[in-house]
């Protein structure tokens, strides 16, 4: 349901931009047209065709960079190779991860209860299993305080702020288990609040 509202929100955008392009076209047509028939009546000490150029250059250096600037838009999206969705809630000091039906509590090992030769605070009680090679839509947002989601292997990181949600993508390009952390000071347990990923 959100890919079908997102791919809603860039069609009307791209629509939206064409028109614009139109618009820009149609007016300087006329523009050139005006001058055109404006250019006969003027005596030939007026330079009319400098004052054209000094006119329209700008406006094709500005078509040139608003085509520019919609095609590396629409080049970079990765709505359409999307695989799935899963919403993370940052809580103090845990994370919610809210797969299709159920929730998933994630929280910090503590070291009474940790195993040989697991890593000191940022193991976690569960993992998050996501395929390799697979991009996964991240929804996030916070339920007390701003919080940060940050995996640093992946290059993922977005806030999380109480009432609003951050959609990023994350694209799990290795294998293994993939640690990150909270990295906004939420308060004194800041740093006991580990991400887990395992990429199979």
């Amino acid at each position: 349901m959100l890919m079908l509202s997102l791919l809603g929100i860039y069609s009307t955008h791209l629509v939206l931009e064409v028109v614009n392009i139109s618009i820009i076209a149609y007016l300087s047509v006329i523009m050139i047209g005006l001058v055109t028939v404006v250019v006969h009546h003027i005596p030939l000490g007026m330079n009319v065709w400098v004052e054209v150029i000094w006119l329209m250059s700008p406006t094709c250096i500005m078509v040139v960079l608003l085509l520019r600037a919609i095609m590396i838009q629409y080049y970079s999206d990765e709505c359409i190779m999307i695989m799935d969705g899963i919403t993370v809630v940052g809580n103090q000091w845990f994370w919610v991860w809210g797969l299709d039906v159920e929730s998933i509590y994630v929280y910090l090992i503590r070291e009474r209860a940790s195993l040989l030769g697991d890593l000191r605070i940022v193991g976690t009680i569960q993992s998050i299993l996501i395929p390799v090679g697979s991009t996964i839509l991240l929804t996030c947002s916070a339920a007390d305080v701003i919080h940060s989601f940050t995996i640093p292997v992946l290059g993922c990181k977005t806030d999380l702020v109480p009432g609003r949600s951050n959609v990023i993508t994350l694209v799990a390009s290795m294998s293994g288990i993939l640690y990150g952390q909270c990295s906004e000071i939420c308060g004194t347990l800041h740093g006991f609040m580990p991400i887990s990923i395992l990429s199979v």
